[in-house]
């Protein structure tokens, strides 16, 4: 699963081999600077290099790629109900890949959320500038195969018309 997420960090966010190693070993593993210094053979100097360039690369609007994962991670880490033993770092990181990080009806990006909806969005918590957890079948079951990523207008749709 390492190899798949760091491609995909690679792809979905144009980041470099060694800066989504170190991402995954920093978000997904260590956190540790002599741990990842370690195993990438890498300076303190190099590491703080690569943290800051984590830290504040825009991608997703206002989010670096280091914040905008934090907290996806723990919109997922409440969906999930803590049931996943986050020790294998493997479920989120399949979540994350098997997303894409996009709508799972419209398809649209997380990115664009912020860039094409903000005028329109007048609430003070800013709802629907990210994408939503979302649970397919609604029975409350906080299974990992029932959760995905819905838009705030796909997901209201999707509420109205299986409540109505």
């Amino acid at each position: 699963m390492r190899n798949e997420f760091i491609n995909f960090l690679i792809n979905r966010h144009k980041l470099d081999k060694q800066l989504a190693e170190f991402f995954w070993l920093y978000f997904m593993q260590y956190g540790v600077v002599k741990d990842i210094c370690g195993e990438m053979k890498i300076t303190d100097e190099r590491y703080k290099e690569l943290f800051n360039a984590i830290k504040h690369q825009e991608k997703f609007g206002k989010f670096s790629v280091l914040d905008f994962y934090y907290n996806l991670y723990g919109r997922w880490k409440g969906a999930v109900a803590c049931e996943v033993e986050i020790e294998n770092e493997n479920a989120f990181a399949e979540f994350v890949i098997k997303s894409k990080l996009q709508c799972c009806y419209c398809g649209v990006l997380e990115e664009y959320l912020d860039k094409h909806f903000r005028d329109l969005i007048k609430e003070r918590r800013n709802k629907g500038l990210t994408l939503e957890i979302e649970h397919i079948v609604n029975n409350n079951e906080t299974d990992v195969d029932n959760i995905v990523l819905a838009c705030r207008i796909c997901n209201n749709a999707k509420s109205d018309f299986l409540t109505a």
